[in-house]
């Protein structure tokens, strides 16, 4: 195994990682703005990362898919909980 497959491996299992740290961090924390928008920096960073680890091939890049998919279910549900929490903030 070379050193350049090694960091591919790395790379699909921090996209993985910061996927599953999107939808946990969804789950545990109180949902108020704050969490909200944490969440949507948390989740562009794991599609970002993501995205450049599905470029790379190797035996652990289904893991980087996931992670990916897990991200951008995690930025959606950002954003649309941060509309309408903002909605209801500023509503009433």
């Amino acid at each position: 195994m070379t050193g350049s497959q090694q960091d591919h491996r790395v790379r699909h299992l921090i996209a993985l990682a910061l996927g599953l740290l999107c939808i946990l961090y969804l789950f545990v924390q109180a949902g108020d703005v704050t969490t909200y928008v944490i969440l949507l920096g948390l989740s562009c960073g794991g599609v970002a990362v993501g995205h450049q680890a599905i470029l790379r091939s190797g035996p652990l890049v289904w893991t980087a898919i996931i992670g990916l998919v897990l991200s951008y279910v995690g930025l959606l549900m950002a954003i649309g909980l941060l509309v309408v929490r903002l909605t209801r903030t500023f509503g009433s």
